[in-house]
């Protein structure tokens, strides 16, 4: 299945995934690592994120791939030993900013922003 058959898919709650979750052409291992450490909250809200996302119509692909990118590194960040808060303030915070933007995306917006700061533990 390629990426565009991919979009819009609904993956569901990953929450008893016990392997790699592969969204679109990119495999999160950190986000698989969250939901099976307790954080399913954060993952799954990172998932639905993506899905979103990579749903988009609105950004274009290069546009697409930043944010991804973007919330693949958070997500690392989240699953280190000793996340760096500022980091993950600054660069979450680009991706809101990114995403708030974007017609299309407004429900996911409102969806999983708030749960992913909050388990994230920024502002």
């Amino acid at each position: 299945m390629t990426d565009n058959e991919n979009a819009g898919r609904t993956f569901g709650d990953i929450s008893n995934n016990r392997g790699n979750i592969a969204i679109g052409s990119n495999n999160t291992q950190s986000i698989t690592n969250l939901a099976n450490s307790g954080n399913t909250e954060l993952a799954n809200a990172l998932v639905g994120l993506r899905q979103a996302i990579n749903a988009s119509k609105e950004l274009s692909p290069q546009e697409k791939k930043r944010n991804l990118k973007d919330i693949d590194a958070i997500a690392d960040e989240a699953d280190s030993d000793q996340p760096d808060k500022t980091w993950l303030e600054r660069t979450w915070s680009g991706v809101v900013a990114a995403v708030s933007k974007v017609g299309d995306l407004a429900d996911a917006v409102g969806k999983f922003v708030p749960i992913i700061t909050l388990a994230l533990g920024i502002k």
